[in-house]
Order: C-alpha cells, then structure tokens, then sequence
C-alpha cells in the first residue's frame, strides 16, 4: 500500500498541476474561478461572467459528509478523502454505505487482500 500511496501522490500531483495549465492551452477553452449560480434555465453566472449552454453540466465535486451519529466521536474512521492518505494495508476496513466511490475503495482494498465489510444501510 506504500506503494500505491506513492503512484497516488505523484499521479494527483502532476494531475493539480498540469491540468489547468493544459486546459489554458487548448483552443476554444475558457476557466472561470469563483462561485456560480444559475441566472436563468440555460445560463450560469460566475462573477461578471454571464456563461449560456444548453444543456449545461454541473460536476463540482464533493467533500465528505460525516454524520453526526452518536459514538462516532469516539473511533477512528476515515472518509472517501482521508482514505486516500493510507499508506497501509487494512486488515478488515468496513466501508459503511455502499455508494459508488466506497464500492471502489471496497473493491481495491479486497482485491489488495483485505477481507471488506460493505454496510450498504446507513447508521441511525
């Protein structure tokens, strides 16, 4: 998993760095930075910018949310972002909710040789 960890970090950092730099270069391609909102059916506003699409795709990634269950206080756990800083093998993590981006981390770390518990109901 060292190993794995290691490939990650040296991938997503080339990836941080070269991607808005490769998308600058492209032809016909424009990045906007700062907050959006939705001015009309087919027109997002960012800024000053006024941008109109049809059909426009919204794909703004996501964080983390850890439920405020009682106990969860008290145990390590690790979400789909602080998973990708392990640098060790699991013995038997159990990813609770079967969501797609837990499935994939299910799916590696079993097909690495950890026996996984998928919970695919969500704690009370």
């Amino acid at each position: 998993m060292a190993r794995v960890k290691a490939r990650k970090d040296a991938v997503s950092g080339q990836s941080r760095a070269g991607v808005e730099e490769s998308l600058k270069a492209l032809e016909n391609c424009t990045i906007y930075r700062g907050h959006a909102r939705f001015a009309g059916p087919h027109e997002v506003q960012i800024g000053e910018a006024l941008l109109t699409a049809e059909p426009i795709f919204i794909n703004v990634g996501g964080r983390a949310v850890v439920p405020p269950w009682p106990g969860l206080d008290q145990v390590a756990y690790l979400t789909n972002s602080s998973m990708m800083t392990v640098d060790f093998l699991p013995r038997h993590p159990v990813v609770v909710g079967g969501s797609h981006i837990g499935l994939e981390f299910a799916q590696m770390y079993r097909r690495s040789g950890s026996e996984v518990t998928v919970s695919r109901w969500l704690l009370a």
